[in-house]
């Protein structure tokens, strides 16, 4: 029996060295999973933290934007009032900006209602040629030496210069035949 009890303790001793390695082992393991988890919660909140800040940055760049937009669809919506001013319809207005027709009218309760404008007459026609001449004037009725910079120039008086208007903007038209009323 003796040697019953010696290799029951050499069994034991067996049992006791493997459950230890075996307990080791799932230590190691657990140590690993519980790593790997550490690595999981931190990176994962730190992502998350990133991207809040992201977030908050791109509300803030978006908010800064919608009030410079809100100047320039202000403007648009007075470019859009002007359209109707000039004659066009809502249906050809959202036909040339591109806006749907309830845009139009959003745009046009933004600016306003449309003032009237005074019609362009069809009559008006452009001088003949886009030269100096064209109102009326040469570049050498305006030039002055610089010994005259400081010396007022006396304008005409209007009634004895002006026979009429070129019929482009309304600008006078002088009379070459009368005294030049330019000094040079």
């Amino acid at each position: 029996m003796t040697r019953m009890k010696g290799s029951r303790h050499a069994a034991l001793r067996k049992a006791q060295q493997m459950k230890q390695e075996r307990d080791a082992r799932r230590l190691r393991r657990e140590r690993q999973v519980e790593a790997a988890l550490a690595d999981f919660y931190e990176h994962g909140a730190a992502a998350a933290a990133i991207v809040e800040q992201a977030q908050q940055r791109a509300a803030r760049i978006l908010d800064d934007a919608e009030r410079v937009a809100a100047s320039e669809r202000a403007l648009a919506a007075v470019a859009v009032r002007t359209l109707a001013e000039l004659g066009e319809q809502r249906s050809a207005i959202a036909e040339l900006t591109g806006l749907s027709i309830t845009a139009v009218r959003e745009a046009l309760a933004a600016a306003g209602e449309p003032r009237a404008v005074e019609a362009v007459s069809a009559t008006v026609a452009p001088p003949e040629n886009d030269g100096p001449d064209a109102i009326g004037w040469s570049y050498a009725d305006v030039w002055r030496s610089d010994d005259q910079v400081d010396t007022p120039m006396e304008a005409p008086e209007p009634a004895a210069a002006v026979v009429g208007s070129d019929g482009w903007a309304g600008l006078p038209v002088w009379d070459r035949s009368a005294e030049d009323p330019w000094p040079r």
